[in-house]
């Protein structure tokens, strides 16, 4: 939808002239005298769309989203009597996620909320744009209005001048601020978009919540709407945006996506068989996996996190509101981690775990397994399990001999039985890279290995021999993480994601850096060497650093807080850039720091690493050569010297910050710069990669070795922090001085 800095535009005044029921604000209120404040959420999830193209339009994950948000709000004292749930599209008409089904859930929350209350909305579905109303005082500098289409959406209807039954964002806006107004604080998740250009992926494997304006809304219209937009000023009134707000509860909006990019749905976890939308995964993932308070920031700056973790550049969430900077939900006590238990067994007498990727649960990882609470010998391992299939919520175990104990008879793994993470498996740590040729423009062909034309295969088995086992090809394009792309004289490399517009020069939307060569080039094959073992390190650090945050860890673990800093020059304390509507925003000549924080009882070594939007690893801190000054005692804080962010590239920028227990000799991963192995070794790094975290690291980043897990106590010893932002054309990303 309208970024809530738009949204919040709206509202002065729009209580007075609601388009939707005027029911909504002419019920009686409900006396002041009442029980304890409750939390109350409406659940919105449009899969079905019967009325519109015939099918066409049909999505998958917003029903699964609803369920899924449902089970996340329960510990946070959402009871279901007081959650509206409309999805899908029932025999109960009632229970459809209609227009008018919609609109009365709006009314009744302005009816009931209270001052203090906690409201959650969640809005998974269809978006897209129709004109501007012309008479409307709103300026759209593209004439267009955002727009949510809700399952019974219908085309367009020339006689009213709209998409029969769609949403329009000015009515949102108006029925959020009816809520707000009551006093209640309100957090809403858009999980849809309204436009985007962008060099796309793996279709296949990714659905978007999109349906495009020229698909629903005659070509005439559209251009008369353009026309009209094109007299208008372009700039908007003065002082639109600075009118102030009416008094009441704060307002909180997630986005799935910035304006230019695509909300997708897909199958999460990536070995689970639903599809979920990316933000809400995601929004749900942190909330379970936290440990403590979050704020509306802290959340979204953790969301972004974890899209760069799973090596996507865009889309990119954002989030905006006058409540930013409270605890979710309110929340100044947090849910404890649910322990984690053995369900029922199923009809061949398998057990299921009862917790899956959403709580940090990862295929092949070891758990051990205790009697119900309240056994004999409770506190006595019966035995291990190996995770197979991980679900959001749920994941599939079987029997295995582990620390010298036998495999367990499964007569010993009773439902309740507690379990505990003793090994995490991070998997085999390579890059899967799939070869693509384009037959007919917008569709491209998935080669097998050997399969694909003659001088490109043997471009990329030149590639695979020199990447030393850092990326393998695959056959299936729904496991490839990277493409290699052949069209006419052009090979591209193309994350499955695709590329973002907003990043890219190319006319066809590829980053110039990812322009390999000609298919026919001699040296094509040491290219896409260099090429794609720089992104497989990249990509491999990012991953680990994401699956690190979310393993559950014991007291006492190793822990640090990451944040940047602002500063005018060497003398300025500087002042903390947060993560806005538009992610970090930086322009070239700023100056920046970085402050890390050991909140333990243990003093640690710390590593600050940037990793650029051309997958280039330098070292922030400690400097490169240099060692023995980077050991962070308990309760301190360093701030790293002062840099200054250049417009050297553009994309996703991130800094990540690697902690490990100090022993006798303190140890840096400065070694992990974009360097050879040899010369890296040779750098002074070889006591860091002797670590448990640095064996890791070093199958993850040279390709070398066969770690791909870690015991839990080697988990505690060391924590992978993320700091992400955008650097968009025309700003800039920091470096080293």
């Amino acid at each position: 939808m309208t970024h809530l800095r738009e949204l919040t535009r709206l509202l002065p005044g729009l209580l007075a002239v609601l388009v939707f029921s005027s029911t909504l604000l002419a019920d009686t209120p409900i006396p002041e005298s009442a029980a304890k404040p409750v939390n109350r959420a409406l659940l919105v999830g449009c899969t079905r769309y019967p009325m519109l193209a015939g099918g066409r339009w049909d999505l998958v994950g917003p029903t699964n989203d609803v369920g899924l948000m449902a089970e996340v709000l329960r510990p946070f004292g959402f009871e279901p009597e007081n959650m509206t749930i409309l999805r899908d599209w029932p025999d109960h008409e009632a229970l459809r996620p209609t227009r008018v089904n919609i609109e009365a859930a709006f009314a009744r929350l302005a009816k009931q909320a209270r001052p203090g209350e906690q409201v959650f909305i969640h809005m998974s579905g269809q978006g897209s744009q129709q004109p501007a109303n012309p008479t409307s005082a709103d300026v759209e500098l593209d004439g267009l209005d955002e727009i949510f289409l809700p399952a019974d959406v219908k085309g367009w209807n020339g006689r009213v001048g709209s998409i029969e039954n769609s949403i329009v964002d000015n009515e949102i806006a108006a029925c959020l601020e009816a809520i707000r107004a009551t006093g209640a604080n309100v957090w809403v998740v858009f999980d849809c978009c309204h436009a985007g250009t962008m060099t796309r992926g793996d279709e296949e494997r990714e659905r978007y919540r999109y349906v495009p304006v020229g698909s629903l809304v005659p070509s005439e219209i559209l251009a008369a709407a353009q026309k009209r937009a094109a007299s208008q000023p372009t700039e908007r009134p003065r002082g639109a945006e600075d009118r102030p707000v009416a008094k009441g509860g704060d307002l909180v909006a997630f986005y799935a996506c910035q304006p230019n990019e695509l909300a997708p749905e897909m199958l999460l976890p990536a070995t689970s068989d639903r599809y979920q939308g990316l933000l809400t995964y995601t929004v749900a993932q942190v909330l379970t996996q936290s440990h403590g308070p979050l704020t509306y920031r802290d959340l979204a700056d953790g969301v972004l996190a974890r899209y760069r973790a799973m090596n996507r550049w865009q889309p990119t969430p954002s989030a905006d509101g006058t409540g930013l900077a409270r605890e979710v939900f309110g929340s100044r006590t947090w849910p404890d981690r649910p322990t984690v238990l053995l369900g029922k067994p199923d009809n061949a007498g398998r057990p299921e775990l009862l917790a899956g990727g959403l709580h940090g649960i990862r295929p092949g990882s070891i758990l051990a397994v205790y009697p119900p609470a309240g056994a004999p010998d409770a506190d006595k391992v019966v035995g291990h399990i190996r995770t197979g299939n991980v679900w959001p919520l749920t994941s599939s175990v079987v029997p295995v001999a582990f620390a010298n104990l036998a495999k367990p008879d499964p007569g010993v793994l009773l439902p309740g039985s507690r379990c505990k993470v003793v090994f995490v498996d991070y998997g085999d740590l390579k890059m899967r890279v799939a070869l693509q040729t384009q037959s007919v423009p917008g569709s491209w062909n998935t080669h097998a290995p050997d399969k694909g034309p003659k001088q490109l295969e043997e471009s990329l088995a030149v590639a695979a021999k020199s990447a030393g086992g850092l990326f393998e090809r695959t056959a299936k394009m729904e496991h490839a993480d990277w493409f290699v792309r052949a069209s006419g004289d052009r090979v591209v490399l193309v994350p499955v994601a695709g590329w973002a517009t907003k990043f890219t020069a190319g006319g066809d939307g590829v980053p110039a850096q990812f322009a390999i060569g000609s298919p026919t080039a001699k040296d094509l094959g040491e290219a896409l060497a260099s090429s794609l073992s720089r992104i497989a390190r990249a990509r491999q650090l990012l991953s680990l650093a994401g699956a690190g945050q979310g393993v559950a860890r014991g007291e006492g673990a190793v822990a640090i807080e990451l944040e940047m800093l602002r500063r005018r020059d060497a003398s300025d304390a500087g002042e903390v850039v947060s993560c806005g509507p538009d992610g970090r925003t930086l322009s070239a000549g700023d100056g920046i720091a970085f402050r890390v924080t050991n909140p333990g009882k243990l003093a640690v070594d710390v590593t600050l690493l940037f990793v650029d939007s051309g997958y280039g690893i330098s070292s922030l801190f400690p400097p490169a050569g240099t060692s023995g000054d980077n050991r962070l005692p308990p309760g301190q804080s360093l701030v790293t010297p002062l840099v200054h962010v250049t417009a050297d590239t553009v994309g996703a920028e991130q800094v990540v910050a690697i902690a490990v227990r100090a022993g006798r000799e303190p140890v840096d991963f400065t070694c992990l710069e974009q360097l050879t192995l040899e010369r890296a070794r040779g750098s002074g790094g070889d006591t860091a990669l002797t670590t448990p975290i640095g064996q890791l690291l070093q199958t993850a980043v040279y390709g070398q070795g066969n770690t791909r897990g870690l015991a839990a106590a080697q988990v505690d010893a060391y924590t992978v922090r993320m700091l992400p932002w955008p650097t968009l054309p025309g700003l800039g990303v920091p470096k080293p001085e």
